[in-house]
C-alpha cells in the first residue's frame, strides 16, 4: 500500500453496468454503480423505514483485477429507473499551508522515495519502503502526474458502451470496455470509494459484500497475492466506510462499531489472532442506533495512527464531529449542522501529520477550535485524500458532485514570467536560433536547448542545415534585448560566456520523417497535442492566463520605457478570479513581484506597480472589488536578486504558461527551438487553430482538441473533441467536421499555417496563443464560415 496522496481518479456516469477502464500508464480501474439498502423501525412513530442509495464503487490497479473477475462470476442489481444518469462533478486540487510541527513519526526522505500518486491504488502510508512490492518502483517526486491547478473537470454523461467493445472516454481519455451485464443478485465491493482495501503489505486485501437473501452483509478477506478467500471477518461495522487499516501493521485494522450495543467503539483488530481491543466509545456523542461514521474521505487517521476523525448524531438530531488520540485517550470535538459553519455528515480528516484537521472547506488546528484558513473548494466535496508532497507539505484532493451553478466562489488563478525570467530567456535564445537559421534555410531541421545561469549560457542540441549562424554575437545580441546589460542588474550579455554544443540530426529520424512526396512527411516524433479555446475573453482564451501575461508584459513595457527606472527584468504575476455560470465576474487575488534596484523603497515600488502596471491592465471594477490584503504586490518585500544570478534557466520549463495556464491539458511537449516538423509544435499551434475556429464559429462556448501522432507517420493516430457540455453540434460530429476542413497531417499543417518563417522568437514570451500578432497565424479565425457550413448552423 503505497502511502502519500492517491490521485483521485473520479470515472464519469456512463451507464448502468460495472466496467474496466485501462489508464495511459497501463493502470486499470474499475467503476461499479451498486445499491445499498436500510430498513428499520423508527421508535418514536413505531412505522417501518426503508432507503436505498446508489454508491460509486472506484477501484485501481490489481484491486481493479480482482473486482473484473469478481464481476464475470457475480451479478449486479440494477432497479432505477431507465435513461442516463446525468451528474456532473468537478475534481479540485488544493494545497494546505504546513505549519510548525514536531518532528514527523515519517520521515520525508521516506516520502520522497515512494512512487508517484498517479500510480497508487491507495493513499495510505508505511514506515519505510520495504513492503512495496518489485514492480511498485519508487519515483523520486510524488507531485508526478498530479492534477495541481485546482481546474474543474466536468464529467459529461456518457451513452452506455456496447458489452466488450472499447470506448474513448472524452473526459480522461481512458479506455472504457465493458465486462457484464446488469442482472439481478449479490453485489460484492472491493471498495466504496473510501476504505483501504490494501493493507500495509499488500499481503490482505477486504472484499465487502452487500449481502443476499442467505447471507448478511459483512466484510470478507482476501489473499493479497493469490486473491484467494480466507474468511469472512468477525467484525460488526455497519457501514463499510468505517474500516481502516494500520498504516505500518499489516495484520492491524481498525474500524468503528455502529451496532446495537457496541454502538460509538473504535475497535482495533488483529486478522491474525482475531484479537479484538476496544480504544474508545463515544456514547457521549451517539445516540443508541445512531450511526456514528468515520465520514465520506479516504484516509481518515494521521500517519502514526494515533489521531482519527469521526462523526456522530446524538439521536435527537445534534451532529457532533470529533477527533480521538488512542495514545493519550483525548477527543476534541465541534459540533455540525444548523447555526455552526459546518454541514452535517462531514468528519474531520487528519493531515499526515495530526497537527492539521481538514473539515468542509476549512483547515483546523488540532483542537478542532481554531480555523487556520480556509479552502478554495466547492463546499460539499468529499471523497478526499490527504497526502503530502515531496516538498513536505500536506495537501488535499478533494471531488464535488452535483454543483451548483457557478461552482465556488473562488476561481482558477493562473500566473505568467516576464522575457527576464531565466527559463524565458532560455526561450527565448533556442527561437532566436531557430530563426536565424530559417532565414538561411527552409528547408533546415533544429532542436536547439539553452541552458542560462550566473554570467554562463550554453546552447546544445541537434541541426541539420545548410545555414551559418554567428551564435555567440546572436547570444549576446538576444540577453541585451532582454534588458541584462550590466553587473548592476546581475547578467551582462556583452560579457558572459557563450558555449555551443549544437550537433547533427540522427539520420534515422530523418529517414523516418522525409518522404519524396512532401504532403506524405511524416510526424517528427510520437506523441499527444492539445488545443484548447474559450469564449470568456475576446482573444478565446482562459482570462486567469491572458491577464497575467497582460500584466508582465506591462512590467516590461513599463521598465524599458524607464517610467519606473528601478524595475530589472525578471519578474512574475498571478491571477485568481472569481466565476459565475462559467464566466469571470472579478478577481479573488492578483500577485506580482518584480526584481528591482536596491535603492527603491517597499511603499514606493508596491505604489508604482499599482497606478503603472496593475490599474493599466486589470478591470478597474474587478481590481476595486479585490480585497487589499489580497493584492500582493512583492510579497516577500525585496526582490533584488532574480535573473539568472537567482535560478538557473532551462529552455522547456514554462509549457503552461506557454499555453493555457492549466485551464486546458498539455502533451508535455516543449516549443521553443523546435522547427515546424516537430508536431510538439507545429500540432499545438494547429490545436489552438482548430479549437479558436470552432468557439469563433458559435459550435462551443469551450473546446478542447488532443491529437495524437506516431513517428514517421503523416496521418493523427487519433483526433478527439471535448466542449464540456457547451457544445451546440455533438462532439463526435465536430470531430468529422475537423477531419474535413483541416488537414492535420505535419506537411498540412505547416502549409496552412505558413509556418516556415522566422517569426518564433516572438511566440517565445508572454504565451504562444490569445496574441493577435500578424504573424501568428494560428490565431485566425479564417475556418469559421466553413465550419458553420459543415455543421449546419
Amino acid at each position: 500500500m503505497a502511502r502519500g496522496i492517491n490521485k483521485v481518479i473520479l470515472v464519469g456516469n456512463v451507464g448502468q453496468d460495472p466496467e474496466v477502464r485501462f489508464m495511459p500508464s497501463g493502470g486499470a480501474v474499475t467503476n461499479l454503480s451498486v445499491a445499498t439498502s436500510d430498513s428499520w423501525t423508527d421508535k418514536q412513530t413505531g412505522q417501518r423505514q426503508d432507503r436505498t442509495e446508489w454508491h460509486r464503487v472506484s477501484m485501481f490497479n490489481k484491486l481493479a483485477e480482482i473486482a473484473a473477475a469478481l464481476v464475470l462470476a457475480a451479478c449486479f442489481e440494477d432497479d432505477r429507473p431507465a435513461g442516463r444518469v446525468k451528474k456532473d462533478a468537478e475534481v479540485s486540487v488544493a494545497a494546505i499551508e504546513k505549519t510548525p510541527q514536531p518532528e514527523p513519526v515519517v520521515s520525508l526522505e521516506d516520502v520522497q522515495n515512494q512512487q508517484p500518486a498517479r500510480q497508487s491504488s491507495q493513499s495510505a502510508a508505511q514506515p519505510s519502503t520495504s513492503a512495496l512490492s518489485s514492480r511498485d518502483k519508487p519515483s523520486a517526486d510524488l507531485c508526478e502526474g498530479l492534477i495541481d491547478d485546482k481546474r474543474r473537470l466536468v464529467v459529461p454523461a456518457m451513452d452506455k458502451p456496447p458489452a466488450g467493445e472499447p470506448y474513448i472516454d472524452p473526459a480522461f481519455g481512458t479506455k472504457v470496455i465493458r465486462i457484464s451485464d446488469s442482472a439481478k443478485g449479490e453485489v460484492a465491493k472491493p471498495m466504496y470509494s473510501t476504505i483501504q482495501a490494501w493493507n500495509a503489505d499488500e499481503s490482505y486485501i477486504i472484499l465487502y459484500h452487500t449481502g443476499s437473501a442467505t447471507e448478511d452483509p459483512g466484510h470478507h478477506l482476501y489473499d493479497g497475492s493469490s486473491y484467494k478467500h480466507l474468511r469472512r471477518l468477525d467484525i460488526v461495522a455497519r457501514d463499510i466506510e468505517n474500516v481502516f487499516w494500520h498504516h505500518s501493521d499489516p495484520d492491524i485494522l481498525f474500524y468503528l462499531s455502529a451496532y446495537f450495543k457496541y454502538y460509538g467503539q473504535l475497535v482495533r483488530y488483529n486478522v491474525k489472532t482475531n484479537k479484538k481491543t476496544v480504544l474508545a466509545s463515544f456514547d457521549q456523542y451517539c445516540g443508541r442506533e445512531a450511526l456514528p461514521t468515520m465520514g465520506n474521505d479516504v484516509m481518515m487517521q494521521s500517519w502514526d495512527d494515533d489521531t482519527f476523525g469521526f462523526r456522530c448524531n446524538d439521536g435527537a438530531g445534534q451532529e457532533t464531529a470529533f477527533i480521538f488520540h488512542p495514545s493519550t485517550g483525548k477527543t476534541y470535538s465541534t459540533p455540525l449542522g444548523e447555526g455552526t459553519s459546518y454541514v452535517p455528515w462531514f468528519a474531520p480528516m487528519p493531515t499526515p501529520s495530526g497537527n492539521l484537521m481538514r473539515l468542509n472547506g476549512d483547515i483546523l488546528d488540532a483542537t478542532l477550535k481554531n480555523r487556520v484558513h480556509s479552502l478554495d473548494l466547492y463546499e460539499f466535496h468529499s471523497h478526499s485524500s490527504i497526502g503530502q508532497l515531496a516538498n513536505g507539505h500536506d495537501a488535499l484532493f478533494a471531488t464535488a458532485f452535483d454543483p451548483s451553478p457557478g461552482g465556488c466562489d473562488g476561481g482558477p488563478d493562473e500566473g505568467s514570467v516576464s522575457e527576464g525570467h531565466p527559463d524565458k530567456m532560455a526561450d527565448q535564445i533556442s527561437d532566436a536560433v531557430l530563426d536565424a537559421i530559417l532565414k538561411q534555410d527552409k528547408a533546415a531541421r533544429v532542436a536547439c536547448e539553452t541552458m542560462v545561469k550566473t554570467g554562463l549560457v550554453v546552447i546544445a542540441g541537434e541541426v541539420t542545415t545548410s545555414a551559418w549562424v554567428d551564435l555567440e554575437n546572436l547570444v549576446r545580441n538576444t540577453v541585451l534585448d532582454i534588458g541584462y546589460d550590466g553587473s548592476d542588474v546581475g547578467f551582462d550579455g556583452a560579457t558572459c560566456a557563450v558555449l555551443n554544443g549544437l550537433g547533427k540530426q540522427s539520420p534515422d529520424i530523418a529517414q523516418g520523417v522525409d518522404r519524396t512526396s512532401p504532403e506524405e512527411q511524416g510526424a517528427g516524433d510520437q506523441g499527444l497535442m492539445f488545443g484548447y479555446a474559450t469564449n470568456e475573453t475576446d482573444v478565446l482564451m482562459p482570462a486567469p492566463i491572458t491577464y497575467s501575461h497582460r500584466l508582465v508584459q506591462r512590467q516590461a513595457e513599463v521598465r524599458k520605457s524607464g517610467l519606473l527606472n528601478w524595475l530589472r527584468p525578471d519578474a512574475k504575476s498571478q491571477v485568481t478570479l472569481k466565476y459565475s455560470d462559467g464566466k469571470p465576474v472579478g478577481i479573488d487575488a492578483v500577485v506580482l513581484s518584480t526584481q528591482h534596484s536596491p535603492d527603491v523603497s517597499l511603499s514606493d515600488l508596491q505604489e508604482g506597480v499599482m497606478e503603472l502596471i496593475l490599474k493599466p491592465v486589470l478591470p478597474a471594477q474587478w481590481l476595486d472589488g479585490c480585497a487589499a490584503e489580497n493584492i500582493h504586490i512583492n510579497p516577500t518585500g525585496n526582490f533584488v536578486i532574480g535573473g539568472p544570478v537567482g535560478d538557473c534557466g532551462l529552455t522547456g520549463r514554462k509549457i503552461i504558461v506557454d499555453t493555457y495556464g492549466g485551464m486546458a491539458r498539455h502533451g508535455g511537449g516543449a516549443f521553443s527551438g523546435k522547427d515546424p516538423s516537430k508536431v510538439d509544435r507545429s500540432a499545438a499551434y494547429a490545436g489552438r487553430y482548430v479549437a479558436k475556429n470552432i468557439v469563433a464559429a458559435g459550435l462551443a462556448d469551450k473546446c478542447e482538441i488532443q491529437v495524437s501522432y506516431a513517428i514517421g507517420v503523416a496521418r493523427p493516430t487519433s483526433i478527439s473533441i471535448e466542449t464540456f457540455g457547451t457544445g451546440k453540434v455533438d462532439d463526435r460530429v465536430i470531430e468529422q467536421i475537423v477531419g474535413d476542413v483541416f488537414d492535420l497531417r505535419p506537411y498540412g499543417i505547416v502549409k496552412m499555417l505558413d509556418l516556415v518563417r522566422p517569426i518564433y522568437k516572438k511566440t517565445a514570451a508572454y504565451g504562444h496563443f490569445g496574441r493577435e500578432e500578424p504573424e501568428f497565424t494560428w490565431e485566425k479565425t479564417d475556418k469559421v464560415d466553413a465550419l458553420r457550413q459543415a455543421a449546419g448552423v
